[in-house]
C-alpha cells in the first residue's frame, strides 16, 4: 500500500511568507484598538448628547483620548 499526500501551495507574487508573527498580531491589536477607539468617542458623544452627570468616568475617557492621541502621533514619527 502506497500513500501519497501532495500540498499546493499558492504564493502571491512579491508577497513574502511571513517568518516572524510579530507583525500580524501587531496588525490585529492595531484594529481591536481603533474599533476600541470609535466606540468609545461614540459613547462620550452619546453621554455628552444626553446630558449625563460628568463624573470621574468622563474625565479619565478624556485624558485617555489625549493619551491615545499622543501614542499615536507618536508612532507616526
Amino acid at each position: 500500500m502506497i500513500a501519497n499526500t501532495s500540498t499546493l501551495l499558492i504564493e502571491a507574487e512579491g508577497i513574502e511568507k511571513p517568518t516572524d508573527y510579530n507583525s500580524i498580531i501587531m496588525v490585529i491589536l492595531m484594529g481591536l484598538t481603533n474599533i476600541l477607539l470609535i466606540s468609545r468617542i461614540a459613547l462620550t458623544v452619546l453621554c455628552v448628547i444626553k446630558k449625563e452627570k460628568k463624573d470621574y468616568k468622563y474625565i479619565i475617557s478624556i485624558i485617555g483620548y489625549s493619551i491615545f492621541i499622543l501614542l499615536a502621533v507618536i508612532s507616526l514619527i
